[in-house]
């Protein structure tokens, strides 16, 4: 759980979020100590309503948080890429194709590697650095 706090940064500022920022961003639902508890793995087990403000305010889903994996599904370029709504449409779109046309979306992609945009920002107009 604590690498939410180290990967999402507050895209406002670019720092990470603090457990009061985080209780804010809950609506309610999480007090500051209830994060600290959250981040610091001293709450083991819980209430969903926590697991669910907390994926809520960091924007992922509540599996992310529970799966028992402990890997990262998310890592801050992928965050930072999916705040683009083409990079979005993209992802959703390739996402429900067989694993051979997915793989050729792929190699088209990276056949604009280097290759200037339109927009002249080298990837995109608003698209993150890297993929």
């Amino acid at each position: 759980m604590g690498r939410l706090f180290d990967v999402i940064k507050d895209p406002k500022t670019g720092e990470t979020y603090t457990g009061s920022g985080i209780a804010r961003m809950s609506l309610g639902d999480l007090s500051e100590e209830d994060v600290k508890g959250l981040r610091s793995g001293s709450v083991t087990d819980p209430p969903l309503s926590h697991v669910v403000a907390l994926a809520r305010a960091f924007g992922v889903e509540p599996s992310y948080l529970v799966d028992g994996y402990g890997e990262a599904a998310l890592d801050g370029e992928i965050v930072e890429a999916l705040r683009d709504d083409t990079t979005r449409a993209i992802a959703r779109e390739s996402a429900h194709l067989p694993d051979r046309e997915r793989r050729l979306v792929l190699g088209i992609v990276r056949q604009f590697e280097g290759v200037p945009s339109p927009e002249g920002s080298g990837r995109g107009a608003s698209s993150a650095e890297g993929r």
